[in-house]
């Protein structure tokens, strides 16, 4: 890994409607502007799921655009294949700069520990609006 990577887990969104338009709640949304006014991110990509909570997430942190990735999508408990898949499709961005991914809880802490290769860190749990930042060393710090 050449560059910093953000992964965060979507802020708070309603729980009624389908699962992929669900948007977020005014407490979402501020956290997000929270969160953004804190660090003051810097990315050169904005990965995000394809919901709508995930894409109003990456925008509201960063105010760019997100690219969706279709893989950040699950919403189970995701096996080796489905990560090694999902860091194959990310690598493309990291290793041209700083990358941004926002998804969901299910795979953030399977994501997390495969890149920084401990797999300890598979039980890691998110709340809305929470998640790390990974540096090129592998060492992390949580965020939110």
């Amino acid at each position: 890994m050449k560059h910093e990577i953000g992964v965060l887990r979507h802020s708070k969104a309603y729980t009624e409607g389908n699962d992929l338009d669900r948007g977020l709640t005014p407490e979402g949304e501020e956290r997000c502007i929270a969160l953004k006014e804190k660090y003051q991110f810097k990315w050169q990509h904005v990965l995000s799921s394809p919901a709508t909570r995930a894409q109003q997430t990456a925008y509201l942190v960063t105010n760019q655009t997100p690219t969706i990735i279709d893989a950040l999508y699950i919403n189970h408990e995701p096996n080796l294949q489905e990560i090694e898949s999902l860091l194959k499709e990310l690598e493309v961005y990291t290793a041209s700069g700083p990358t941004f991914v926002v998804g969901h809880a299910p795979m953030l802490g399977p994501l997390i520990a495969t890149i920084v290769e401990d797999t300890a860190l598979q039980s890691l749990s998110f709340s809305s609006g929470s998640g790390v930042i990974i540096n090129p060393d592998h060492t992390w710090k949580k965020i939110g």
